[in-house]
């Protein structure tokens, strides 16, 4: 059997999941996203997601783009839908406390994808 997939791993499977938000624009950091903070941006989440499956990056994904799309609902404007770190952070945070198969992440740590 295959255990999770190791930090190159998961920062491979989420670029994959990312590409298309990042190449349309929807994809919002701190930063202007050229390619090698985009690069290091995947390695911090993937160090932030130890544990997690290939599904369960997908869904962080998922999670961070239903925030999202939330927000631009709530704010009647679907045209400027962004996905920002916050959305990630967030959504990592929501599988953690949500998924029997992950453990929770330690409440000191820097919220920051940066920090």
């Amino acid at each position: 059997a295959l255990g999770p997939p190791n930090d190159d791993g998961r920062a491979a499977i989420l670029r994959i999941h990312t590409a298309k938000m990042r190449a349309s624009g929807r994809l919002t950091l701190r930063t202007p996203l050229d390619d090698a903070t985009y690069t290091r941006w995947l390695a911090n989440v993937a160090s932030r997601t130890k544990g997690f499956s290939g599904a369960a990056l997908a869904a962080l994904v998922r999670g961070a783009i239903a925030r999202a799309l939330d927000r631009s609902v709530d704010a009647l404007d679907t045209d400027s839908c962004r996905v920002t770190e916050g959305d990630f952070v967030a959504a990592i945070e929501d599988l953690r406390a949500t998924s029997l198969e992950l453990e929770p992440d330690d409440r000191g740590a820097a919220m920051s994808m940066f920090a």
